[in-house]
C-alpha cells in the first residue's frame, strides 16, 4: 500500500503538529516507520483503511458468485428474485448481525478486531455480487425507488429527532447494553443506510443508465480522488483554519480549492500516465491523448 507512506503520513504529521508536537517532517516519519499504531503511534492507514476491506471481501464473495452459477441455484434465485421487494428480507437478515455485534466491538479500522465494521460492509458486497448475478433485482429496485425514498427520508428524520432529543439508549440508560430499544435503533440505523442504498441505485438506473462521456470520465475519477482526496484537505486546511475569515468562507475556499486540486492531478497526472494509472487501481489505457472530458 504505497500510498499509506505517500499520503497517510502527511496527515498525521499535520494531525500531530496542530496537537502542538514541535519536529520536522523527516523527524515525524521516522516515527512513522517504527509502525506502531495510532493514536498511540504515528502509524495508520486512515482513509484507505476500506481498501484492505474491500479487497478482502472480494475474495470472500468468490465462492459466493461460484455457488450462485449453479445452474439449480440459479433457477430457483431466478424464480424468487421475480418477485417485488424480493431483496427486502435479504436486506433484514443482512442487518441483524451488524445489530447485536455493534454493541460488543468497537470500530478499530484494523481490518482484524473490526468484526461490527466487517458484519456491516460485508454483505454491500454480497447483496452487489447478487444483484450482478440476478439484474431483475436491480429493475426491481427501480420500479419501487420512490418508495425507498420515502423510507430513507422518513428514517432519517425519525432518527435524528431521536438524536436531537437526547433519546438515544446510550443517553437514557446506563444498562442500555440490556435493553431492545438499543437494539431496534442501532437496526433502524442500518436500515437507514440500506434505504438511501437502494434510493441511489433506483435513481441511478433510471437515469444515469446510459454513455456518457463525462459519466465515464467520472466513474474512472472516483478511485483516484477517494485516495488523493483527503491528504490534500487536510494539508490544506491545516493552513486555513488558522485564518481569521469566517468559517462559511473557510469551508467554500477549501471545497473549491481541494476539489480542483484533486481534479488537476488525475487529469494532468494520473489519467494519461499508465504507471500512475496502475498505481491509482486504473486500468491501462493505449490513448496517449485525451480530448474529451
Amino acid at each position: 500500500m504505497i500510498w499509506t507512506f505517500l499520503l497517510v503520513a502527511p496527515q498525521i504529521y499535520f494531525e500531530r503538529k496542530l496537537q502542538g508536537v514541535n519536529f520536522n517532517y523527516l523527524e515525524f516519519y521516522q516515527t512513522f516507520l517504527k509502525f506502531k499504531w495510532y493514536p498511540e503511534g504515528n502509524f495508520h492507514w486512515l482513509h484507505l483503511w476500506f481498501i484492505p476491506y474491500l479487497f478482502f471481501y472480494n475474495i470472500l464473495s468468490i465462492p459466493l458468485s461460484s455457488y450462485l452459477s449453479k445452474k439449480n441455484i440459479r433457477n430457483r434465485l431466478e424464480l424468487f428474485f421475480n418477485k417485488d421487494y424480493s431483496i427486502i428480507p435479504i436486506i433484514f437478515l443482512a442487518i441483524v448481525p451488524y445489530t447485536f455485534l455493534a454493541t460488543r466491538f468497537e470500530t478499530t479500522h484494523d481490518l482484524i478486531n473490526d468484526w461490527a465494521r466487517h458484519s456491516f460492509f460485508i454483505f454491500f458486497v454480497f447483496i452487489g455480487v447478487l444483484m450482478y448475478k440476478f439484474p431483475i433485482i436491480l429493475e426491481q429496485i427501480e420500479r419501487k425507488r420512490r418508495l425507498y425514498l420515502r423510507t430513507a427520508f422518513l428514517l432519517i428524520l425519525f432518527i435524528n429527532i431521536i438524536r436531537w432529543n437526547g433519546w438515544e439508549p446510550f443517553d437514557l440508560w446506563d444498562n442500555w447494553i440490556t435493553k431492545p430499544q438499543t437494539y431496534i435503533f442501532i437496526a433502524l440505523i442500518n436500515l437507514n443506510a440500506w434505504a438511501w442504498v437502494l434510493t441511489s441505485l433506483g435513481y441511478g438506473k433510471k437515469y444515469l443508465n446510459k454513455k456518457s462521456d463525462l459519466l465515464t470520465y467520472c466513474n474512472q475519477a472516483v478511485y483516484p480522488f477517494y485516495i488523493l482526496h483527503q491528504t490534500i484537505i487536510v494539508v490544506i486546511g491545516f493552513y486555513v483554519v488558522q485564518t481569521p475569515d469566517n468559517t462559511a468562507f473557510k469551508y467554500v475556499f477549501l471545497l473549491l480549492v481541494c476539489f480542483s486540486i484533486c481534479v488537476l492531478i488525475y487529469h494532468l497526472f494520473i489519467r494519461p500516465n499508465n504507471t500512475m494509472r496502475f498505481l491509482f487501481g486504473m486500468k491501462k489505457t493505449k490513448k496517449t491523448g485525451y480530448n474529451k472530458v
